[in-house]
């Protein structure tokens, strides 16, 4: 059933849709109240895009839902992205679970950022057992063999209720958000990719153009989300440890509209030049200063100086009228590097920064040192730094040229 009142009907007896319009929301498409055995089943829901215009921040455009005792209870929900159609993913598969009979609906709700066009006929089947261990994550038919993903089903719904769409490549698990597709292989990968894409911690705008230095690149997600930005021309990625350097060149080359951005460099920076034997751990890279772990496998990796190293890409910047955007995020090297580029008088040179500092190295120095040499060179500071952790993340942005 259509709900009239939110958009106009279009089609024929054997197929009808509701073009919804924009900025009116509500529950578009309801019923049938069927009576359904109990089970597992999955619920095809079709969604395309009538228009909708494009914002850097993605947009919920509707919510699908799978309800019983009309309309009381929800079974099942999941957000629908417009970065999700706009790539062509139409087909929203839902899973739910039905302990007894019940009479269900499906519903989709629009929340009016875009005009949409619904297909009445929303396709329900129920699974085998196999098939309800991964569906609605895969399209179905679909048999996985990578051991991650069915390690990790859990964990993957949640991506996926959050806006990304999932698939298995051969033995390859391989998210994407918005565009920006990566694979999935460590435990840690879930994590950085809240980080990145759920909770946006590295979400800015700008109206002038820029380049950005990612320092402490790690598997590239940050990388490739900069790249994304319309307004980021290039960025500039640092990473000194072995594996997270090659799986970021991987992720980039799943990208070849974005990777073009990416510069990145199989170093790490800190006050000076120098190369450093250390332990590390293939599986443990998120809390991996450049003074690595207690035990693991021993590793040769090369520090920059930081002062160098941005002074060159500075020079370029100032050459093509661009900002600068430094993110960093290399667990302790932070103090260093400020360090030196305030020696070097740098600070100045750099418009916007995105800093998760760390309390590891010495118990004397907190975010305040930070926020003192970003204050001293007229930059506002955005200290987000919960007051019971040794850890936060801090935003400065200076004003003045």
């Amino acid at each position: 059933m259509f709900n009239e009142a939110l958009g106009c009907i279009e089609g024929n007896c054997q197929k009808k849709f509701i073009i919804t319009e924009k900025d009116r929301e509500g529950i578009a498409v309801y019923g049938p109240y069927v009576e359904y055995e109990p089970g597992r089943y999955v619920v095809a829901f079709d969604i395309s895009l009538y228009s909708y215009t494009p914002s850097y921040t993605d947009a919920i455009v509707a919510v699908v839902e799978v309800t019983a005792f009309l309309g009381n209870t929800v079974l099942a929900k999941s957000n629908v992205f417009a970065s999700r159609l706009i790539a062509g993913k139409n087909l929203i598969n839902l899973g739910f679970s039905l302990m007894d009979k019940a009479d269900l609906e499906f519903r989709v709700r629009t929340t009016g950022r875009a005009s949409l066009r619904i297909d009445h006929d929303r396709k329900v089947r129920k699974l085998s057992e196999r098939e309800a261990d991964y569906t609605p994550l895969l399209d179905p038919g679909d048999n996985p063999r990578d051991p991650f993903f069915l390690n990790h089903l859990g964990h993957l719904r949640g991506m996926y209720e959050h806006g990304a769409s999932i698939r298995v490549d051969g033995s390859s698990t391989i998210a994407s958000y918005y565009g920006v597709s990566f694979y999935m292989k460590n435990i840690e990968d879930f994590q950085i990719a809240n980080e990145v894409f759920v909770f946006n911690e590295y979400n800015f705008h700008s109206s002038r153009e820029c380049v950005v230095v990612d320092i402490g690149m790690n598997v590239g997600l940050t990388s490739l989300f900069m790249a994304s930005i319309p307004t980021v021309r290039v960025v500039h990625s640092f990473e000194p440890y072995k594996v997270p350097y090659q799986r970021a060149l991987e992720n980039f080359g799943l990208n070849p509209s974005l990777s073009p951005k990416i510069k990145p460099y199989r170093c790490g920076l800190g006050a000076r030049n120098e190369r450093l034997t250390v332990f590390s751990q293939e599986d443990f890279t998120i809390g991996t200063s450049i003074k690595g772990l207690a035990s693991g496998r021993s590793e040769e990796i090369d520090i920059h100086d930081a002062s160098v190293e941005l002074r060159k890409i500075v020079k370029d910047a100032k050459c093509r009228n661009l900002d600068v955007v430094v993110k960093m995020d290399c667990e302790g090297s932070e103090f260093p590097i400020l360090d030196v580029l305030d020696r070097e008088d740098l600070i100045k040179e750099v418009r916007i920064f995105l800093i998760e500092w760390h309390k590891w190295w010495s118990a004397d120095r907190t975010q305040k040192d930070i926020v003192t040499y970003l204050t001293k060179n007229d930059f506002n500071v955005f200290d987000r730094t919960v007051a019971s952790l040794i850890s936060g993340q801090l935003y400065a942005v200076r004003t003045s040229n």
